[in-house]
């Protein structure tokens, strides 16, 4: 009796996990989508925090980022940042964040990708939600330029 209560109440409260599930998405470099041939020597990088249902969350605070950024797609897929790995940045900054990483070089493919801690603040008579860390976006790229004057 009590393994089926529990079956039950864990079918019924999974979906509600889901639905409010928070994502790092919408990642951009220099406000675009993997853009081909970047022209400054420290881009700039944004993301958005998304909940599974699409739809921006609300009330979901950005406490701290971790930005990794590497030379080729197996490597970031192994969580190895061999241009950049920030490592946990406190800070609610989403926009702008500027790479930090080892200098650029023309026509370097550049694989990144980010994830954030994030506190879900309180609800009536409840206290804030520790903090927990989301699970990594998916991969992004850039491609620098040519060479420029840094």
């Amino acid at each position: 009796m009590k393994k089926t209560l529990l079956t039950l109440a864990a079918s019924l409260l999974l979906p509600l996990a889901a639905t409010h599930a928070v994502e790092v998405e919408n990642l951009r470099c220099e406000y675009l989508e993997n853009p081909l041939g970047i022209d400054v020597a420290k881009p700039r990088l944004s993301w958005k925090l998304e909940t599974g249902d699409l739809k921006p969350e609300r009330g979901i605070k950005q406490t701290a980022y971790q930005v990794l950024v590497a030379s080729t797609p197996e490597l970031l897929a192994k969580d190895q940042g061999d241009l950049w790995d920030s490592g946990k940045v406190v800070g609610d900054r989403s926009i702008q964040v500027e790479y930090s990483g080892k200098p650029l070089v023309s026509g370097a493919e550049c694989h990144w990708k980010v994830r954030v801690w994030e506190e879900k603040p309180e609800t009536g008579n409840l206290k804030p939600e520790k903090e927990m860390v989301t699970a990594w976006s998916k991969a992004a790229q850039f491609v620098t330029g040519c060479s420029w004057n840094g």
